[in-house]
Protein backbone atom coordinates (compact mmCIF):
# COMPACT_ATOMS: atom_id res chain seq x y z
CA UNK A 1 0.00 0.00 0.00
CA UNK A 2 0.88 3.50 -0.75
CA UNK A 3 -0.15 6.67 1.30
CA UNK A 4 0.45 10.22 1.80
CA UNK A 5 -0.16 13.04 4.21
CA UNK A 6 0.09 16.40 4.19
CA UNK A 7 0.99 18.48 7.01
CA UNK A 8 1.73 22.29 6.66
CA UNK A 9 4.74 23.68 8.83
CA UNK A 10 6.65 26.70 9.26
CA UNK A 11 8.94 27.71 6.09
CA UNK A 12 12.25 26.80 7.01
CA UNK A 13 11.70 25.01 10.20
CA UNK A 14 12.07 21.46 8.62
CA UNK A 15 15.52 21.22 9.24
CA UNK A 16 15.00 21.99 13.41
CA UNK A 17 11.99 19.52 13.10
CA UNK A 18 14.38 16.78 11.34
CA UNK A 19 17.39 17.78 14.50
CA UNK A 20 14.48 17.17 17.18
CA UNK A 21 13.96 13.86 16.05
CA UNK A 22 11.83 11.04 14.16
CA UNK A 23 9.87 9.85 16.95
CA UNK A 24 9.35 13.36 18.55
CA UNK A 25 7.77 14.57 14.73
CA UNK A 26 5.87 11.15 14.27
CA UNK A 27 4.58 11.57 18.26
CA UNK A 28 3.12 15.35 17.20
CA UNK A 29 1.61 13.87 14.09
CA UNK A 30 -0.12 11.07 16.40
CA UNK A 31 -1.37 13.89 18.85
CA UNK A 32 -2.95 15.92 15.67
CA UNK A 33 -4.09 13.22 13.60
CA UNK A 34 -4.92 9.94 15.64
CA UNK A 35 -6.74 8.16 13.18
CA UNK A 36 -3.44 7.52 11.09
CA UNK A 37 -1.56 5.86 14.18
CA UNK A 38 -1.19 2.37 12.29
CA UNK A 39 0.37 4.25 9.22
CA UNK A 40 3.00 6.01 11.27
CA UNK A 41 4.19 3.12 12.44
CA UNK A 42 5.24 2.34 9.11
CA UNK A 43 7.37 5.42 8.98
CA UNK A 44 11.08 4.20 10.61
CA UNK A 45 13.54 6.39 8.42
CA UNK A 46 13.68 10.15 7.58
CA UNK A 47 13.76 9.36 4.21
CA UNK A 48 10.11 8.56 3.95
CA UNK A 49 9.14 12.09 4.98
CA UNK A 50 9.55 14.18 2.27
CA UNK A 51 9.29 18.27 2.29
CA UNK A 52 7.13 19.79 -0.46
CA UNK A 53 7.75 23.56 -0.90
CA UNK A 54 4.89 25.13 -1.62
CA UNK A 55 4.07 28.92 -2.76
CA UNK A 56 0.58 30.78 -2.18
CA UNK A 57 -0.24 33.09 -5.04
CA UNK A 58 -3.32 35.38 -5.45
CA UNK A 59 -4.74 36.42 -9.11
CA UNK A 60 -6.64 39.73 -9.39
CA UNK A 61 -8.87 37.77 -12.02
CA UNK A 62 -9.65 34.07 -12.09
CA UNK A 63 -11.50 34.15 -15.15
CA UNK A 64 -11.49 35.25 -18.46
CA UNK A 65 -15.02 35.87 -20.52
CA UNK A 66 -15.24 32.71 -22.86
CA UNK A 67 -12.64 30.73 -21.29
CA UNK A 68 -13.52 27.18 -19.84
Amino acid sequence: DYWQCGYSIDKGSFDAIRRSGLEKFLLHLAEVAPFQDDRLQEIVEWDQVKLLSIRIDRLDRWAKPGVL
